[in-house]
């Protein structure tokens, strides 16, 4: 069904050095002959040109899926950014940072799961303070009772020295 063979072209009529490939299909009903002709290089041609168009629009879709891909990422990893930089915020003390990851996925679970853990760390935190300042005040008041009974006893002690010296004279 194919047949290639020399040619000339209209520009070089008398030189039969140009490849050209026919394509012959007969049709029995009516005894036809029906032949499609081009050039080689013609046919190379178009082929070069179909191919360049199908790598431009390859490298445009790898470009555009790439830039959907970004977007889509730079969109789910956003909340994980906001989660670790109030993370961030707490390991640095500021106990009032709240996550604002607000979703009904994993990641706004996760949100929900750190206020909650910081809010509990934060009266966790009070709760201890009130209990230091309570037994400090408590401290305090026996560090008064003991200052009170250290200067009775250093009177005793007085007292006693009195006595002892006392009881040295009254011998003698």
């Amino acid at each position: 069904n194919m047949v290639s063979y020399k040619w000339n072209k209209d520009s070089d009529l008398q030189n039969y050095t140009y490849d050209k490939i026919d394509w012959v299909v007969h049709i029995d009903e009516f005894d036809w002959y029906v032949v499609g002709s081009v050039y080689a290089e013609e046919l190379n041609l178009s082929s070069v040109l179909l191919g360049n168009r199908i790598l431009l629009i390859t490298v445009l879709v790898v470009i555009f899926s790439c830039l959907v891909i970004i977007t889509l990422m730079g969109k789910l990893l956003s909340p994980i950014r906001d989660l670790s930089v109030v993370a961030g915020r707490v390991q640095k003390g500021d106990l009032s940072a709240q996550c604002e990851v607000t979703s009904r996925d994993e990641i706004g679970t996760l949100g929900k799961a750190f206020n909650s853990m910081v809010q509990k760390l934060k009266a966790h935190i009070e709760d201890l303070d009130q209990k230091v300042a309570e037994r400090t005040v408590e401290l305090d008041d026996a560090n008064k009772e003991l200052e009170g009974w250290v200067e009775k006893l250093g009177q005793y002690n007085e007292e006693i020295s009195l006595l002892n010296y006392l009881g040295e004279k009254l011998q003698a």
